[in-house]
């Protein structure tokens, strides 16, 4: 019975360390996208570090937002719509609340086309 139990926890162990990877590395493709996505903006180019940091302190709540690890019999699922419109929402309230518009109007909006 023990051993049962024990091969029991070892096989939940598994899973749900699989699914904490698995978000990660999902968090690490949605962090990487949001730094795409303005990597070829002059204004991205001319305050990185800046814009980094701002992507930096949204980037959890955004994350958190839109992506959903799901249970025992249904798997997780991520929305990068929700995430990107979250981060962006974020952000841009944190550079208006610092007085850089320049940066906050330079911001992408999802499904809108670049400007």
């Amino acid at each position: 019975m023990v051993t049962l139990a024990a091969a029991v926890a070892v096989v939940f162990g598994a899973f749900f360390g699989y699914r904490i990877h698995r978000a990660g590395k999902t968090e690490e493709h949605a962090r990487q996208t949001a730094t795409d996505l303005l990597s070829g903006r002059p204004v991205y180019t001319a305050n990185q570090a800046y814009i980094e940091q701002l992507i930096d302190q949204a980037h959890e709540e955004a994350f958190e937002d839109a992506y959903d690890f799901g249970g025992l019999t249904s798997k997780a699922t991520y929305d990068e719509e929700v995430y990107l419109s979250t981060l962006w929402a974020k952000v841009f309230e944190r550079a208006s609340a610092e007085g850089r518009d320049d940066i906050a109007k330079a911001l992408p909006i999802v499904g809108a086309p670049d400007r």
